[in-house]
């Protein structure tokens, strides 16, 4: 009786779960940004005026989602631990999960292989963390380890299998196995792709030009490769004249087969959810939408793991799939290839903030590149791969394919035009996503769109100027680890003094993109260690550079202009002066650029990395008092003086510092800048630090940027109104 009355109040409200989804996202997302706080409070209200019982619904699941959150909350190891014994849950190509007593850990290791998901294994080795850089746009590994679940990690400098006890996701990785050892080099990352979904053995220039052409969801399993295979069971299933009932359970069986061959891949399983739910629904006759059934499974993955929302293959896939859906009763009265064009501008609108966010651009020919490798893939390249996997003599035919689609990838590659664009924060994405919704709302009522679409540019035009911005001045302390790296907006200035240590995760040019800055008037080095000029002949190769100044001459640069002492740098309302530079010393430190300069209502002191006998040198050119000072060489006990600090007096000291063995910085420095009385803060405890001057510069406040647990975190540090 309770479960009748259940499904007739849930079924009453058929076609509103799609605000459970939003609900619980922005649920989620209000833990770490006042902006989503904002958002859930107009659902909310939204809800209250328009759907009152459905809000009752929405609240008491959200109590349900909290209780069982409050149980799963402590994730922390005795990381003092240098065994550990568990059993292997997945295994990728640089490491493996291993699930011990209490929790799961990701173990890396130079030398593993042939593991197998339920193994039992002692390990000896340590924890540790990987150095996050807190910037802006920058790829937070943490984060996305705890899309997975993992939050530890483990490098094991010994493996020792014990026993072995069946495991259902080792079936995805013998076949893995059975593909390496069956088949070619080149045959090998699209098959591993193809019907595994894994990428990791696929070649990184690849990936690139997958991500360049907009077509990476093409070459991961999902809804497509479910709805190939559906297609093809139901042509097979109909030549026998089954019953649908009948049809529809062989179906829903084939898809479990295929989630255990494929190892339960989130995708995968979205899918398999999504297609089941609709043969449930037609079977019971449900009257929930195909966006009510999509919700219901976007919200039991996230009770699962709620972190599962900052994975970008999650956003996605379900923003691709939701525009789908959408798409599908909007442009229904189209031809099929007309509607398949429409379609994919319209997933792309969907997704276009996160795309820009991952790749830093768009390419021009995205959306004809997606409509011809959809059919590429789905009716010659999938069907020639799962034939290749069940007859292997036809690799032959299979290496054809390959190298045909190699082919006219790089065509397509080659008359690609990319567009370097992106949505800098979140608020630009919001304005972005409210045109947005406002259009797909007057397009179906068949109202004026001209406001929708005006917003839409509004969006697109407010992140175009940031870098231009002549209302708002900046001084950002990048946390690029053990180096420097500052960038200086004022105006239509924009400069980059040193660029922290060698990145191959680029997160510098990252930032500078993900602001869309793609140039600037000037790149400073103020000398020649790696920790300050590691990443400089990239983001000369990555933004136009107008002028590189650094302390002497390298045959590295020879685009350099040398700075002397004396020497000054305009740019814009900005003036540099240099009251230090290169001595012929051996001590590359003592040869750093030193640079003083007027920014917003301070005085800046820029000290690159000399040390004390150099300190005392630049004392009397230091005619004003000093605001704010990047501390020299990363607080080392070598600099900041007792007789340095006393007589320029700063109120902010700025530590840029990393992981390091050099014991940077000094207790003794922080410990004299407390009995001064400065303010210091280190870019390894608070991450990026932001200065920035506002309603021409009356206001300056002080504020860092850090990765909370998947979203950014920014945090008022200090404020001051003169």
């Amino acid at each position: 009786m309770f479960m009748n009355k259940l499904k007739i109040i849930l079924q009453s409200e058929a076609s509103k779960y799609i605000h459970l989804a939003i609900v619980l996202s922005l649920y989620i997302g209000s833990e770490r940004s006042i902006i989503f706080l904002l958002l859930l409070f107009i659902e909310i209200v939204f809800l209250f005026r328009n759907a009152k019982s459905f809000l009752l619904i929405v609240l008491i699941f959200l109590l349900l989602f909290q209780f069982r959150n409050f149980f799963t909350t402590n994730h922390e190891l005795d990381s003092s631990k240098t065994s550990l014994t568990g059993k292997i849950t997945r295994v990728y190509s640089n490491g493996f999960v291993l699930f011990t007593e209490k929790e799961s850990v990701y173990v890396y290791s130079l030398e593993f292989s042939q593991l197998l998901p339920g193994d039992i294994i002692t390990i000896q080795g340590s924890f540790f963390e990987s150095e996050i850089h807190q910037v802006k746009h920058a790829f937070d590994y943490k984060t996305y380890l705890s899309t997975l679940g993992i939050y530890n990690q483990f490098y094991a400098s010994s493996i020792m299998v014990t026993s072995h006890s069946f495991s259902i996701l080792e079936i995805s990785q013998r076949i893995l196995y059975w593909i390496q050892n069956t088949f070619d080099k080149e045959t090998i990352p699209y098959l591993i792709m193809f019907i595994l979904g894994n990428d990791d053995y696929m070649d990184e220039t690849k990936i690139s030009m997958f991500r360049t052409l907009g077509i990476s969801h093409l070459f991961a399993i999902s809804g497509m490769h479910v709805g190939f295979f559906i297609f093809l069971l139901e042509k097979i299933l109909n030549r026998f004249y089954m019953p649908k009932k009948t049809k529809s359970g062989i179906i829903v069986c084939f898809l479990c087969l295929y989630n255990i061959i494929t190892g339960f891949l989130v995708s995968i399983l979205r899918a398999s959810i999504q297609v089941t739910l609709i043969f449930i629904s037609k079977e019971q006759k449900w009257f929930f939408s195909k966006t009510d059934l999509l919700s219901f499974s976007f919200v039991f993955f996230l009770f699962v793991e709620k972190n599962l929302i900052y994975q970008v293959g999650f956003q996605l896939s379900y923003l691709i799939t939701f525009a789908i859906i959408l798409g599908q009763e909007l442009f229904k009265q189209k031809s099929p290839l007309t509607k398949m064009i429409e379609i994919n501008l319209f997933a792309t609108l969907f997704s276009l903030p996160i795309i820009l966010e991952m790749n830093g651009y768009y390419g021009l020919l995205s959306i004809i590149a997606s409509v011809f490798f959809l059919e590429f893939v789905s009716l010659l390249f999938l069907p020639i791969a799962i034939m290749t996997m069940i007859f292997p003599m036809l690799s032959g035919a299979f290496l054809q394919c390959i190298y045909l689609f190699e082919w006219l990838l790089v065509a397509f590659e080659n008359a690609n035009i990319l567009i370097s664009f992106n949505f800098p924060s979140l608020i630009h994405k919001t304005i972005y996503y409210i045109g947005i919704i406002l259009l797909i709302i007057n397009y179906m009522k068949k109202k004026r769109i001209i406001n929708p679409l005006l917003i839409i540019t509004y969006s697109f035009l407010l992140s175009f100027l940031v870098p231009m911005n002549p209302l708002v001045t900046k001084v950002i302390f990048l946390d690029v680890g053990q180096g420097d790296a500052t960038y200086i907006h004022s105006g239509s200035c924009n400069i980059l003094i040193d660029t922290g240590p060698r990145d191959d995760y680029d997160t510098v040019i990252n930032f500078l993109k993900g602001e869309n800055i793609s140039s600037l008037d000037a790149l400073i080095i103020t000398h020649f260690h790696s920790d300050h000029f590691g990443e400089a002949r990239d983001i000369l190769d990555a933004v136009s550079v107008s002028h590189l100044y650094a302390n002497k001459e390298s045959s590295d640069f020879p685009e350099i202009s040398v700075l002397e002492k004396g020497n000054e740098v305009k740019c814009g309302n900005l003036q540099f002066f240099v009251l230090h530079s290169d001595t012929l010393s051996v001590n590359e430190n003592n040869n750093s650029l030193v640079l003083f300069s007027h920014i917003g209502t301070d005085n800046y002191l820029f000290l690159g990395d000399i040390e004390s006998d150099e300190e005392v040198s630049i004392i009397p050119f230091i005619t004003e008092d000093i605001d704010i000072f990047k501390v020299a060489h990363h607080g080392s006990e070598t600099s900041s003086t007792k007789a340095f600090i006393e007589n320029v007096k700063p109120k902010i000291a700025i530590i840029s510092v990393g992981k390091n063995t050099y014991g940077h910085p000094s207790n003794d420095i922080i410990n004299r800048f407390q009995q001064s009385n400065i303010v210091a803060f280190r870019t390894d405890q608070v991450g990026t630090i932001e200065i920035t001057y506002i309603f021409n510069d009356k206001m300056r406040y002080l504020t860092h940027f850090m990765f909370g647990i998947g979203v950014e975190k920014r945090q008022l540090l200090s404020c001051f109104l003169y």
